[in-house]
């Protein structure tokens, strides 16, 4: 597994240091962003706008793609803009996944074959205009390799009547 001890802390430090809640934690002028991180605790794509849409008990959010990678969070139980955990398992709600040049490349639904603690969430400000997600280690489907993520981004709804 390519997934480093170092690279698991410095997810678990960045789910505690970034800001996830809303816009008064940030600091001032700085852009939201969620950062993910490889092998070798190397950034390899940072996410700062998403496309979601909210309806009828669900949540979706879809990034644009950076640097071949692109997110997309889940949530077919949406009960509004609060916290919620994200879990590891094969019929997890809410769930990311994350594609690597349009292949599926990691996401919280696949299960490594060995024991290994994940947690992570996703969290909104009010009106869920921000939201914040990060979850360590997600895996590939084979369990061989991972990525950690945390952080915040802007949500960009489409407007009503379009």
């Amino acid at each position: 597994m390519k997934t480093t001890g170092s690279l698991l802390s410095t997810a678990l430090l960045m789910l505690i240091a970034i800001p996830v809640a809303g816009p008064g934690h940030a600091a001032s002028g700085s852009a939201p962003k969620v950062i993910v991180m490889a092998e070798g605790d190397q950034p390899v794509a940072e996410f700062t706008t998403a496309k979601c849409r909210k309806s009828r008990g669900s949540f979706v959010a879809l990034t644009p793609r950076v640097n071949g990678y692109r997110m997309f969070v889940s949530i077919d139980d949406f009960s509004g803009y609060h916290t919620y955990d994200l879990v590891r398992g094969r019929n997890a709600d809410p769930y990311v996944s994350m594609t690597l040049h349009g292949d599926a490349a990691f996401s919280t639904l696949y299960v490594p074959p060995f024991p290994v603690p994940g947690f992570g969430q996703v969290r909104f400000a009010r009106k869920g205009k921000r939201m914040g997600v990060g979850f360590q280690p997600m895996f590939n489907e084979a369990g061989t390799d991972g990525v950690v993520f945390a952080g915040a981004l802007k949500c960009q709804y489409k407007k009503k009547g379009k």
